[in-house]
């Protein structure tokens, strides 16, 4: 039940903060960054057309790890349209696990997944999702669920990225962990460009309540700024050991029934 309440409270302060955004967004309007080379996926093409006031990446662990686990997130994006050329929004998501996604706000035809060509990691898929009918300066709410099995699994420490691929204004984590393993501690790291990835200091970092079973991390630029393009964010956290060791916790998970 606290776990259920404090994710209702960080869902409504992002709702809160959206609306605050949106209301002041017109007197920025002019200051979009230059978008880089067009984002393709199947018959969706991003074009530098969108923007995003607001990313909120909620990741339940809470059947994780396991043999295999299974973890759910929640990708929400708040996304403004600035240019008429592109027609939807490209999501990339990558595993050593399996996934499998859907997108919730945008049923049936209106979005595509699928498998990519890619390096990045040993399974790497995207998502397109129709915005052809966004039109100029309105806003509408992308929800992406994709489910990762056997992709959270490894102990003592684990840890969760994302890039910044369109012009941002604000990126939140949530991570939701298991009663039976919460975490211990909790770390936030971020890279732009070529430059050594830096670990963020403990004002400016995620923070852990509930008793190690829930995440936050906001990141939020100066006013009127965005967060740096290309940039890379991560949290690593290390799960509370479990008695008798990481065999026992897979064996705890198992028992779950995950």
């Amino acid at each position: 039940m606290e776990t259920e309440l404090i994710v209702g409270m960080i869902g409504a302060a992002a709702t809160v903060s959206g609306a605050v955004i949106q209301r002041s967004w017109h007197w920025r309007s002019g200051r979009v960054p230059h978008g880089g080379e067009a984002t393709e996926f199947g018959r969706f093409r991003e074009d530098a057309s969108f923007s995003v006031d607001e990313v909120v990446k909620v990741l339940d662990l809470r059947r994780s790890p396991g043999a295999p686990g299974v973890t759910v997130l929640t990708d929400t994006y708040l996304v403004r349209r600035h240019a008429e050329k592109g027609n939807g929004l490209v999501s990339f998501y990558g595993t050593s696990g399996t996934l499998k996604a859907r997108c919730v706000s945008h049923p049936g035809a209106g979005h595509e997944f699928g498998p990519i060509e890619s390096r990045h990691m040993p399974v790497n898929c995207a998502m397109g999702v129709d915005l052809s009918g966004l039109a100029m300066d309105a806003v509408v709410r992308v929800v992406n669920e994709v489910t990762f099995t056997g992709a959270y699994d490894r102990v003592p420490v684990e840890n969760f990225e994302t890039h910044i691929d369109r012009p941002t204004r604000a990126l939140v984590f949530v991570v939701l962990l298991p009663e039976r393993h919460p975490a211990v501690d909790i770390d936030g790291f971020m890279q732009t460009g070529r430059r050594t990835e830096k670990k963020t200091d403990r004002e400016n970092g995620p923070i852990l309540v509930s008793g190690g079973t829930v995440a936050h991390w906001r990141i939020v630029p100066g006013k009127g700024r965005w967060l740096p393009a290309e940039a890379r964010y991560r949290v690593e956290w290390r799960w509370r050991p479990a008695a008798g060791g990481g065999h026992e916790l897979h064996r705890a998970a198992a028992e779950d029934g995950t």
